[in-house]
């Protein structure tokens, strides 16, 4: 069974080929159990079968890395931790690559801090998104209706359907908040 939607590869691979695009960031979104890493770790191996020309970096998930408590015990410190290491890693690996396809996006971490009750902290992500948001060239949001693969990982919280619907709801709340300040219109693309 394939765990990802191709449509992302066949929509992205051929622009990407372009010598001449300018495409230097794409990210997978959403609530987890909807297939993310498994895209990212698609669409990276993808480039590097068809974009010989051009250095690609993977940036894998922050929050798994987080020294704090993650999904619904989170922390405030958590909370800044993720967004913190998630808009530097992106700086630093922007500079060092043609193409960067990161497995979630600053959005994210607003999503889970929204849904872990730390509203005013999320306003101040949100405020401070509106002016990094533009950085990525496409987003490609991956739903849970469409894409269910929410599954024990050792990670993410696998038993509350709940969070993860609130996460999912959050996100979508997050991304209507920064919509006007996205660089183009189709920015994001829901798969």
């Amino acid at each position: 069974m394939m765990l990802t939607n191709t449509s992302d590869v066949d929509f992205i691979i051929p622009l990407l080929k372009q010598e001449d695009n300018n495409i230097k960031k794409i990210a997978y979104s959403g609530t987890h159990g909807t297939g993310k890493t498994t895209s990212c770790f698609n669409l990276a191996t993808q480039c590097k079968l068809n974009c010989h020309s051009k250095s690609i970096h993977l940036l894998t998930e922050v929050a798994s890395e987080s020294p704090f408590k993650i999904n619904k015990e989170t922390t405030v410190e958590s909370q800044m931790w993720i967004f913190a290491n998630q808009i530097s890693r992106e700086l630093e690996n922007s500079l060092r690559y043609k193409i960067l396809i990161s497995d979630r996006t600053i959005a994210d971490n607003i999503a889970y801090t929204m849904a872990a009750g730390f509203k005013t902290l999320a306003q101040n992500q949100i405020e401070f998104a509106k002016s990094f948001i533009s950085t990525y060239d496409y987003i490609f949001l991956k739903q849970s209706s469409t894409n269910n693969f929410h599954y024990e990982d050792g990670i993410r919280d696998s038993k509350d359907k709940q969070f993860r619907e609130d996460v999912e709801d959050s996100l979508h709340e997050v991304y209507y908040a920064l919509k006007p300040y996205m660089a183009s219109e189709d920015q994001i693309k829901y798969i």
